[in-house]
């Protein structure tokens, strides 16, 4: 979070009383990142699904009695919405390697959802990375249907979730090499992967 380019003003609006939560927060690496940077512990919420990467974290760190960081586990996308029933409304949500996960449709409900737990008003972000490809399209995982976007499919994606929720949302992204096949690993990466940086803010 901290290469972001808007990086500052997440910074800035964290120290002047904002909330963010951090969805796949895994070890929590960027919160505490965050609060080294002067922001405000208490305004911070990591969301993972997998206890052992927030223990794993807490080891690492040597901070589970001090870090004053909201830590949770679920499954975002389940139905009895106990996230929302646990935190404020936010400011600012990061979505870091998530929404990749998920083919298309999934995606669109993750960011309706991440819309609910934003405050209703302008300037709110959305902010975050994911795989990308120069091509967009869908993609077979394991047994997981996934949707790799490029920039345009990307602001598509947000053009239907603004109808969806009756929202207006300012799209920036740009791809970059973060997640291109190497010499290490070409041989299993497609050639046209690369990762997607990404910042969606209301109107």
């Amino acid at each position: 979070m901290s290469q972001y380019i808007v990086y500052p003003t997440i910074l800035a609006r964290v120290k002047s009383g904002g909330y963010l939560l951090d969805v796949g927060c895994c070890l929590g690496q960027e919160l505490r990142k965050l609060v080294h940077d002067g922001a405000t512990a208490s305004n911070l919420y990591g969301l993972d699904t997998d206890q052992g990467f927030l223990d794993l974290g807490f080891e690492f760190f040597r901070d589970k009695e001090t870090s004053g960081i909201h830590f949770m586990v679920s499954d975002f996308l389940e139905k009895n919405d106990e996230v929302s029933k646990s935190v404020p409304k936010m400011d600012i949500v990061h979505l870091g390697l998530f929404l990749h996960l998920f083919d298309w449709d999934k995606q669109v409900e993750a960011c309706e959802k991440v819309i609910r737990l934003l405050k209703p008003e302008k300037r709110v972000l959305i902010i975050g990375q994911q795989m990308g490809m120069l091509e967009a399209r869908e993609d077979i995982r394991g047994t997981k249907k996934i949707f790799a976007h490029n920039v345009e499919s990307f602001k598509r994606l947000w053009i239907e979730i603004g109808q969806k929720t009756q929202t207006e949302w300012n799209v920036k992204a740009q791809l970059d090499d973060g997640l291109a096949p190497s010499e290490e690993n070409g041989q299993w990466i497609p050639p046209d992967r690369r990762r997607l940086v990404f910042e969606v803010e209301r109107l």
